[in-house]
């Protein structure tokens, strides 16, 4: 999964995938998605600056 970027258009105070929505971060609902459809290994790509 793609999670790198900066998001230079978003203005909140985290990083734009730790952001909540309906109570869980951004990241946690895609791989969610991504684990409940039965894909498996999941590798998380983010940029140097995130890590």
């Amino acid at each position: 999964m793609l999670a790198a970027g900066g998001g230079s258009r978003f203005t909140g105070n985290h990083h734009k995938l730790l952001q909540p929505l309906a109570g869980k971060p951004v990241l946690r609902w895609a791989l969610e998605a991504i684990a409940d459809a039965g894909l498996s290994p999941i590798f998380v790509v983010t940029g140097a600056v995130d890590v």
